[in-house]
């Protein structure tokens, strides 16, 4: 095999290729493309001055589990498993799907532990945006709602074609998230998220402000100045009202969706003296559903946004 797979002698100009292959196909996005890149040129580093490798073609499981050994102990163990996780990434790319990926949690042997154990503040779909009415542009109250009703991470929110999405609820009561999902899956795995009555509405009403355009960022607009704007604009004002980060609501939505599935509070929200907790079986179905639509596809994310199963708080 040519070295690097034929991308290129260099590993890092190879790994961009590969990457940027990758892209252009549809299959992931570009922020993705520079995590993994970013991510990817650690382990470059590493390769060429522990064992003096530059083709990646060399490379065999005992030198990703040296490198996963060597990784900083004060890396989360989050970034730890990204980081071997876009070297099997990578490298299934410069091999054409021949390298055996690895497990991130047994190579870094850590566990991600972000287990969310306050509660969260369950409000009905739109309340955040009418507390902040006439504090923030429509725009930004635009974009809050997007993650309030649909539980849309904010890029995905910020390119959300309101046209298409009025399409297809007139068809399934639904939106199919597509546009700025994570690791570009909206183009290849269906996310299938329902919209309420009070969305269907919003949505309408989004379509007529927006005036012939597909998404709710200005005109003259880059979506990266839109996304800055509306970090800017709206994190002081929820801190208002008390609620931290944008990712925040997406807990709210979680925890929203959760009370509708299970007919019981999410787990970071139990008060043992007065609340019931769903069944396993229950708690575990509403999990993937919820997972789904938020857009992961690990179960155990669940965690952040609802509490693990089984964990109670007392008043």
């Amino acid at each position: 095999m040519q070295r690097n797979g034929g991308y290129g002698r260099a590993p890092e100009f190879a790994a961009r290729q590969a990457l940027r292959k990758k892209l252009l196909r549809g299959d992931i996005g570009d922020l993705t493309v520079k995590s993994h890149f970013a991510r990817f040129k650690l382990f470059t580093a590493f390769m060429k001055q522990r064992f003096s490798i530059r083709d990646m073609i060399d490379v065999a499981p005992k030198h990703v589990i040296e490198y996963a050994k060597n990784l900083d102990a004060a890396y989360s163990a989050a970034y730890a498993q990204n980081l071997i996780s876009s070297v099997n990434v990578v490298l299934v790319l410069l091999t054409h799907g021949k390298w055996q990926s690895l497990s991130p949690a047994q190579l870094t042997g850590r566990r991600r532990t972000n287990c969310r154990t306050r509660p969260v503040m369950v409000l009905p779909p739109g309340a955040v945006a009418r507390m902040l009415r006439g504090r923030v542009p429509e725009a930004q109250l635009d974009h809050l709602n997007m993650i309030d009703f649909f539980g849309l991470r904010a890029r995905e929110g910020a390119l959300i074609d309101v046209p298409a999405a009025l399409r297809e609820i007139e068809i399934d009561v639904q939106i199919d998230v597509r546009r700025g999902t994570k690791g570009g899956r909206g183009w290849s795995v269906t996310r299938a998220i329902p919209a309420s009555f009070e969305a269907q509405n919003f949505l309408r009403q989004v379509n007529e402000r927006i005036e012939g355009a597909f998404t709710i960022i200005p005109d003259g607009c880059s979506r990266d100045q839109f996304l800055r704007s509306s970090s800017r604009i709206l994190l002081p004002a929820l801190k208002n009202v008390g609620l931290s980060t944008l990712r925040e609501i997406r807990s709210i939505v979680a925890a929203r969706w959760y009370i509708e599935l299970t007919g019981c509070p999410p787990p970071c929200n139990i008060n043992l003296d007065s609340d019931r907790l769903a069944s396993y079986e229950t708690d575990r179905a509403a999990r993937k559903i919820i997972a789904r639509r938020l857009g992961h596809n690990r179960i155990e994310i669940m965690n952040s946004y609802v509490g693990a199963y089984g964990r109670t708080r007392h008043a």
